[in-house]
């Protein structure tokens, strides 16, 4: 089974305990399009609009959408770029969806 395929996301159906209680989901990656996995706004709308009373989102950092050129030390500052993207198409395709509320993005400390 190939993950980001249909077949790999229904093996997972979950039934909401209590479909009103507000949540925000606080871990969830975006893939650009092309890529290794399929999943971006549509399929996040899919997953926080199936039964579970899901108001806000959160991305962490997965290393996706890196700037491919400029200094080494800004390229994860694509990633921040590509999900505020996101979350503008999000929130222009889909205003009635749960929002992209946060990031949780990559900085290599340690450069000088």
């Amino acid at each position: 089974m190939q993950p980001g395929t249909q077949e790999w996301l229904e093996q997972v159906d979950e039934t909401p305990v209590d479909s009103e209680r507000e949540i925000v989901d606080p871990h969830h990656h975006l893939w650009p399009s092309g890529g290794m996995l399929a999943y971006g706004v549509d399929e996040l709308v899919a997953d926080t609009s199936s039964g579970h009373n899901i108001v806000q989102t959160v991305f962490i950092e997965c290393g996706a959408g890196y700037r491919t050129d400029g200094p080494e030390h800004l390229r994860p500052v694509g990633e921040s770029e590509f999900v505020a993207a996101a979350a503008d198409e999000l929130a222009r395709r889909h205003p009635d969806a749960a929002p992209i509320a946060g990031i949780v993005a990559h900085a290599d400390l340690a450069h000088d």
